[in-house]
């Protein structure tokens, strides 16, 4: 037994019922229809963050949910696991941690859309910074070696040292 209802508006949700009868029998049931739209595409994504730590909050149409990241040993961690929540117009919206990206999921039983953030936009690994300054000053070293054999090297090239 089916039905099929085209060009569908919220307005045709509510409960059905059919009765099927026949020689011998007869056969009903009853539905309750819900028609939804789709969701918002308008899912987004913001964190704040330090060494070890990062708080992303996704949000869609006035509602949101956060959850905090710890970043610890080159592994990410959702302290508490995965967040979900459901909004005003019965939809899902859920965070979570998958391979190298923290997602924000918006759903329901027709559609869906996602935003992904990665770690590396979220968190300032610890030793990160002083890895990068390590780098500048190797380079201004270098430099200042080469600027230095350069005159040496004119100095006594000229013979005037």
């Amino acid at each position: 037994m089916s039905l099929r209802i085209q060009n569908v508006q919220k307005s045709d949700s509510g409960n059905y019922s059919a009765r099927v009868t026949g020689d011998k029998s007869a056969k009903s049931a009853q539905y309750n229809v819900t028609v939804q739209d789709p969701v918002s595409s308008a899912v987004s994504m913001f964190s704040i963050s330090s060494s070890h730590h990062c708080s992303v909050t996704c949000s869609t149409e006035g509602f949101n949910i956060s959850s905090t990241f710890r970043y610890d040993n080159k592994t990410c961690h959702q302290e508490g696991g995965e967040r979900t929540g459901v909004t005003n117009a019965g939809s899902f919206l859920s965070i979570y941690l998958s391979d190298s990206s923290i997602i924000c999921n918006h759903s329901n039983q027709i559609s869906w859309t996602q935003r992904n953030l990665t770690f590396q936009s979220c968190f300032t690994p610890e030793g990160s910074t002083d890895q990068n300054v390590a780098v500048v000053v190797a380079v201004a070293v270098a430099v200042a070696v080469a600027v230095l054999f350069l005159v040496v090297g004119l100095c006594i090239l000229l013979k005037k040292c």
